[in-house]
């Protein structure tokens, strides 16, 4: 017989996380309004792994 494992045994609380992801996005995305016209434009918003920039006139994709 295989057991079934899942996230919320073993205590993650998905809804909690997307919760949480959320808020913090937001809060990212109302700072990025700050270098727009200006080097290091944000092109794309915030993401889990990766964002967008404008430098002069070469787009970057920043990941990590």
């Amino acid at each position: 017989m295989t057991k079934s494992w899942s996230y919320k045994k073993a205590g993650v609380d998905i809804r909690s996380i997307k919760s949480s992801h959320s808020e913090i996005s937001k809060l990212l995305d109302s700072t990025l309004s700050l270098r727009n016209g200006r080097i290091g434009e944000v092109i794309a918003g915030s993401g889990h792994y990766a964002g967008v920039i404008k430098l002069r006139k070469t787009i970057i994709l920043l990941s990590y």
